[in-house]
C-alpha cells in the first residue's frame, strides 16, 4: 500500500471554507477540502488556538469541526527555534511570529506540503526559497509551500 503524503493545513485554509467575502476562493477551498482524503492531513495546536479564537461561537464550531480528524502536530522548541531562525533571515517579520510558528511546524515534523491562503508571508517565491535554504542547512527536508488548487 502506498503511504499517503502530508499535508499541514494553516488557518487560512481552514477560514476559506467558510468565507463569504471571497466566493472563488472558498469554492477552491471546498474543492480542495474533496481532494483531501488522498492526503494525511494535519494542523497544529496553533490552528487550534487560532480557531478558538474566532468571535462568533457558530462559525467557530464549524471551523474546528472542519479539522475534528486531522491529526495535530505539538508545537515543540525545536519548531520555535526554527521559527526564529526564520525571523532572523528575514522570512517574516516579528509582528507574524505565527506565520513563521506555521512554517516551522510543519517543517520540524517533516510534512510534505504546507497548504495557505496566506500569499503575503507563506505562499511566495521568496518564503519558498528561504525557508528551503535554512531547512537544508539545519538538517531538514525541503518543505512544499502550496496553495489548496495546488495540491493534487
Amino acid at each position: 500500500m502506498k503511504q499517503q503524503l502530508s499535508a499541514y493545513i494553516d488557518t487560512s485554509v481552514v477560514g476559506a471554507y467558510y468565507d463569504t467575502r471571497d466566493e472563488r476562493r472558498r469554492e477552491l477551498t471546498r474543492e480542495f477540502w474533496g481532494r483531501l482524503r488522498e492526503f494525511s492531513p494535519h494542523v497544529s495546536s496553533l490552528v487550534l488556538d487560532e480557531l478558538a479564537a474566532v468571535g462568533k461561537a457558530s462559525l467557530r464550531n464549524k471551523l474546528i469541526g472542519l479539522v475534528a480528524g486531522f491529526k495535530i502536530l505539538p508545537i515543540t522548541g525545536d519548531a520555535h527555534i526554527l521559527a526564529r531562525k526564520y525571523l532572523d533571515a528575514g522570512v517574516v517579520v516579528e509582528n507574524f511570529y505565527g506565520d513563521a510558528l506555521h512554517l516551522a511546524v510543519a517543517s520540524v515534523h517533516r510534512m510534505d506540503y504546507l497548504v495557505s491562503w496566506n500569499f503575503r508571508h507563506i505562499v511566495n517565491v521568496r518564503t519558498r526559497n528561504l525557508v528551503s535554504t535554512i531547512n537544508i542547512n539545519n538538517g531538514l527536508r525541503q518543505l512544499e509551500i502550496i496553495a489548496p488548487p495546488e495540491l493534487r
